[in-house]
């Protein structure tokens, strides 16, 4: 074989690993990262104001970026090592058995390689910030990692491990920018995510449905207990119970967040933001409880125009607010 002939092979070889390496890292996903963002916005005329002009606002940016980024790496290095230990169920699973680990086509030892360079970069970066964003990366690595090996096959503890994940990220967001966030800002963000969390279940659940004559219905069934083990602790009336205390726990966590934060006007005027998470709430259960719902509910978010088209009212929504009602100091 030719020199020339080797190169080609090695490049080839070289971008379908970086092909691979990119899909089980799941681009996707880091939307759910932008919650560290959240303390930003909602600390306007707390840690910064829009008369101060933008010189003062540019640091507190660069450090959520920079977070943002941390946690970006952190969990593709989650999503890397959830597909390691997940070789054996994906491997029977219609659709994650042609994830690149699952089907071959990614080793597991350059997955872990990767999982393992992504986890030291996201620390460092944290580190570069602040010392307690490395920390909060560590806990969430260390949780994430405990969670993808065992704890995801513990009924209703393995949506709470989840909804962690994301309040770290809140968390991670207040003190980037060393800003006193509202402890219901924490608690809504839980709450949503727990929401979301059961929601998915639930979608998962649907995917289970039995089919054909009882043996086979018994084989189906097993095998698909076998994809995530968890979902055999789950019932549609647990689930259906969990997402309606979750669902009204999060709108009135919501409501009493909109009157009760320090930094929001004295008018009350963010109240006029419920509704849109009211009708948010209420899409999402209408999406996660279509027999055809998607396994993923949050990519059928992104792609559902109402969900979307009430995300960005009530960006504009708080936007507007805070920029017509600005809090006295």
């Amino acid at each position: 074989m030719s020199t020339s002939t080797n190169k080609t092979t090695f490049r080839t070889s070289v971008q379908a690993n970086l092909v691979n390496l990119a899909i089980t890292i799941r681009p996707k996903q880091w939307i759910k990262n932008l919650l560290v963002y959240l303390p930003l916005i909602f600390t306007v005329n707390l840690s910064w104001g829009v008369s101060e002009g933008i010189s003062n606002l540019m640091p507190l940016v660069r450090d959520t970026s920079l977070t943002f980024v941390a946690f970006t790496l952190a969990s593709s290095a989650i999503y890397i090592w959830n597909d390691v230990c997940d070789l054996a169920s994906d491997g029977i699973h219609p659709r994650k058995k042609h994830r690149p680990l699952a089907s071959g086509n990614l080793s597991v030892r350059l997955a872990s390689f990767t999982a393992i360079l992504l986890s030291i970069a996201a620390l460092a970066l944290g580190f570069f910030v602040t010392i307690w964003i490395c920390t909060l990366v560590a806990s969430y690595l260390i949780v994430m990692v405990f969670y993808s090996s065992h704890l995801k096959h513990l009924a209703i503890l393995d949506v709470i491990i989840i909804s962690s994940g994301y309040v770290l990220r809140a968390v991670s967001g207040a003190v980037a920018i060393n800003a006193p966030a509202s402890a219901w800002l924490y608690v809504v963000t839980g709450l949503g995510a727990l929401f979301l969390g059961f929601g998915k279940r639930k979608s998962e659940l649907n995917k289970l449905q039995p089919h054909g004559t009882a043996q086979g219905t018994e084989t189906a069934t097993e095998a698909s207990y076998a994809q995530r083990s968890v979902l055999s602790t789950y019932t549609h009336e647990l689930l259906n119970t969990l997402m309606s205390i979750s669902a009204s726990s999060l709108i009135l966590a919501y409501m009493i967040y909109t009157f009760t934060a320090a930094n929001l006007p004295d008018n009350n005027s963010m109240m006029g933001t419920i509704p849109f998470v009211i009708y948010g709430t209420f899409r999402y259960i209408l999406i996660v409880s279509e027999p055809t719902s998607a396994e993923q509910p949050e990519e059928a978010l992104l792609s559902d125009k109402p969900v979307v088209a009430t995300a960005i009212g009530w960006i504009l929504a708080v936007i507007t607010i805070f920029l017509m009602f600005p809090r006295e100091p």
